[in-house]
C-alpha cells in the first residue's frame, strides 16, 4: 500500500474516531443510515473535480462605475485558510450528521447536497490525490446600475441587475442602502426609490449595492450621489400673464435661494429667442428688471436676436443659486405690434408660390406705397395683384427690378378692418432647398407710406418685420 494511500485511511480512520465521540451520533451512523466506516475503494479520483477555477474567470470583472468587492471562496474550505485540511474534513461530516448548520461552502461534488463523498474529496487532497482547490466560487457579479447622473433632490429611482456566476447557484436578493435606509430586490433585477429628505444640498451621499446569492457569496459597488439643492423661488411680477404688450416693455423679476446658506446668483430671463441676464449680489434675494423689444424690422433682428411677429410667447424666468440649483417662473404674453410683413410660407422647389403681405391694422387705410425686395436666385417670375383687404376699384402701380418691386396702391374706399391682406406676390421657386427672405425696404426707391381717405399720411408707420419662403 502506497504512503499516500496509508495516510488517507488513517486520516479517514481519525474522521470515524471523532464522530464516533460526539454526543448523539449512535453506534457510528450518519444521517439516513451511510456508514461512517469507509473502505480503501471507496477513495476513488473525483470525476468532477475542478482544476483552479473556471477557465477564463476574472473574478473583479464588475461592470459598473462604483467602488466594487467581490467576496469568492473556495469549495471545501470551510475554516478559510485557503488550504484543505482535515478539520475542513471534519466541518463537512458534521454538517453530514446534523451537527453543525448548512454550510454551500461543504457541497464540494456540486451535487446541490452535503454528503460523506464531499469529505472525502477534501481528504484526497489533503493527501495529493487530487488538485487544489476542488473548485473556487466566485460569487455574484453586479452587471448594471443605473444611477441618476445629475444632482437629485426629492424622491429618486435607482436600477440594478446582478447575475450568480457559479454553477447551481441563483440569484436571492440585492439589498440596496442610502442615507442609512436599506431596501431588498429579490432575485437579481430590479428597481428601488430613496428620497434625499432633509440633506443638504451640495452633499455627496454613498449608495450602497450588496447582490446575495444562493450560497451566501456576495458583490459590493458604492457610488456617489450629489444632493440637489432646494431650488430657489422666482416670480415674474410684471407683465401680468395673459398680457397685451407692444414695442419696448419692461420684464420685473423676483428671486430668492431657499437653500440653508445658498446665495442667488443670476436670473435668466428669456423672450422670443433672446436671452437676458441679472447678476446676483451675493445675497439671498434678487430683484431686477430686463427690457425686450417686441418691435420687428431688419436692424433689431441683429441686435437682440430673432425677431418675433403677431402672437403668444412665453416669457421665462430662470433663477440659479450658488449650488447650481435652479427654479422656474413662466408667463405667456400676447404680442400686438402695428406690423407690416410678408407671410411665411412654404414652396416645392420649381413650382408657383403666393406670399401675401400683411398689415395687422388697415384702419383708415385707403392707399399706400413701398419697396419690397427678395433673393433672385432664389425666387423668380414676380407677379402682383391687391390684396382681399383692398377694394375693389383701387389703383395699382408697379414697376420691377431684379430681385425687387416698387408697387402703390391708391383709392377713396377705406380697406376692409377685418382683413390684414393688402398685396400679394406670386414668385416661382428656384431649385435651390431651404429659407430665402422676403422683406420690405423703408429706404427704397419708392419709400414706404400709408394714406387716409383725405390723402393724408398715417402716421407712425408700422414696424417691418421680414418673411420667409421655405422651398422644399
Amino acid at each position: 500500500m502506497s504512503r499516500y494511500r496509508s495516510v488517507g485511511l488513517a486520516a479517514v480512520s481519525l474522521l470515524v474516531v471523532v464522530l464516533a465521540g460526539v454526543p448523539g451520533c449512535h453506534g457510528g451512523e450518519v444521517a439516513g443510515g451511510a456508514s461512517s466506516a469507509v473502505s480503501p475503494s471507496a477513495i476513488a479520483p473525483h470525476a468532477a473535480s475542478f482544476q483552479g477555477g473556471r477557465d477564463g474567470a476574472d473574478t473583479n470583472d464588475v461592470t459598473a462605475l462604483g467602488v466594487a468587492t467581490c467576496a469568492g471562496a473556495l469549495l471545501g474550505d470551510l475554516n478559510g485558510d485557503g488550504s484543505p485540511g482535515v478539520g475542513d474534513a471534519i466541518a463537512i461530516l458534521r454538517i453530514v450528521v446534523g451537527l453543525s448548520p448548512a454550510n454551500p461552502l461543504a457541497d464540494c461534488d456540486a451535487t446541490g447536497a452535503t454528503t460523506v463523498s464531499d469529505a472525502i474529496i477534501v481528504l484526497r487532497c489533503v493527501v495529493g490525490l487530487e488538485l487544489w482547490p476542488v473548485r473556487e466560487l466566485f460569487g455574484p457579479r453586479i452587471v448594471a446600475v443605473v444611477v441618476p447622473e445629475e444632482p437629485v433632490r426629492g424622491v429618486f429611482d435607482i436600477t440594478v441587475q446582478a447575475l450568480a456566476q457559479d454553477a447551481n447557484v441563483t440569484m436571492v436578493r440585492i439589498d440596496c442602502t442610502f442615507n442609512g435606509t436599506t431596501q431588498s430586490i429579490d432575485g437579481g433585477e430590479g428597481t428601488v426609490g430613496f428620497d434625499t429628505g432633509s440633506l443638504a444640498g451640495g452633499t455627496i451621499q454613498q449608495f450602497t449595492v450588496v447582490a446575495v446569492d444562493s450560497y451566501g457569496l456576495t458583490a459590493t459597488q458604492t457610488y456617489d450621489i450629489t444632493v440637489a439643492g432646494i431650488p430657489p423661488t422666482v416670480s415674474i411680477t410684471a407683465p401680468a400673464d395673459g398680457a397685451n404688450v407692444e414695442g419696448a416693455f419692461d420684464v420685473n423679476v423676483i428671486g430668492r435661494a431657499q437653500e440653508p446658506g445658498a446665495t442667488l446668483a443670476k436670473i435668466d430671463v428669456t423672450f422670443g429667442g433672446h436671452t437676458q441676464m441679472i447678476d446676483g449680489a451675493g445675497t439671498a434675494d434678487l430683484v431686477g428688471t430686463v427690457q425686450f423689444d417686441s418691435l420687428v424690422d431688419l436692424a433689431a433682428i441683429a441686435a437682440v436676436g430673432p425677431a418675433v411677429v403677431n402672437g403668444q410667447y412665453y416669457v421665462t424666468a430662470v433663477a440659479t443659486d450658488s449650488l447650481g440649483t435652479t427654479g422656474q417662473a413662466q408667463i405667456i404674453v400676447t404680442v400686438n405690434n402695428y406690423l407690416l410683413h410678408p407671410e411665411n410660407v412654404t414652396a416645392l422647389a420649381g413650382q408657383s408660390v403666393r406670399v401675401p403681405i400683411l398689415l395687422t391694422d388697415t384702419t383708415n387705410v385707403t392707399g399706400f406705397s413701398m419697396t419690397i425686395v427678395w433673393d433672385a436666385s432664389c425666387l423668380t417670375g414676380v407677379s402682383v395683384e391687391l390684396g382681399s383687404a383692398v377694394p375693389p376699384g383701387a389703383l395699382l402701380l408697379r414697376t420691377w427690378y431684379p430681385g425687387a418691386l416698387t408697387v402703390a396702391v391708391a383709392g377713396t374706399t377705406l380697406f376692409s378692418p377685418w382683413d390684414e391682406e393688402i398685396l400679394a406676390l406670386t414668385f416661382t421657386a428656384g431649385t435651390t432647398t431651404g429659407d430665402t427672405a422676403i422683406w420690405i425696404d423703408p429706404a427704397g426707391s419708392t419709400p414706404l407710406a400709408f394714406a387716409d381717405r383725405d390723402f393724408e399720411p398715417i402716421w407712425p408707420l408700422p414696424a417691418l418685420a421680414p418673411g420667409t419662403v421655405t422651398i422644399q
